[in-house]
């Protein structure tokens, strides 16, 4: 992981690791638990598309991208769907903009790529 750091606790017969860096959220939907590389694989197989992030919606997602040349939008949200499909997620809805920016987190400036709903929350 980039920018996270470990340490190991030595213990006789017994090593322990912790890991600190970024941890993506998990998207829980009725009845489906959505990983995260679910859908990072679509963006990463995507070269037009240099940062995203992705909101979790009632019935899918909404992703916001950066990109370095001309996106295929529709496209895009056609691949992301068809990988929630994929997952268990029955008729996904997605939707695709492209923005110049994501948000990053002020102490870290990193962007959280993955911002899953609150419990009870519809969007």
């Amino acid at each position: 992981m980039t920018g996270s750091s470990s340490s190991r606790t030595p213990e006789p017969g017994h090593l322990r690791v912790t890991v600190e860096g970024r941890a993506d959220d998990v998207l829980r939907f009725p009845g489906v638990t959505l990983r995260p590389l679910t859908l990072r694989s679509v963006f990463v197989a995507t070269p037009e598309v240099v940062e995203y992030q992705v909101r979790q919606t009632a019935r899918g997602v909404h992703a916001a991208a950066v990109v370095a040349a001309a996106l295929d939008r529709a496209g895009l949200a056609d691949r992301l769907r068809t990988a929630l499909a994929g997952a268990g997620l029955p008729d996904p809805v997605v939707t695709v903009e492209t923005v110049t920016a994501v948000p990053v987190d002020a102490r870290t400036g990193k962007a959280k790529r993955f911002l899953s709903l609150a419990p009870g929350t519809a969007s």
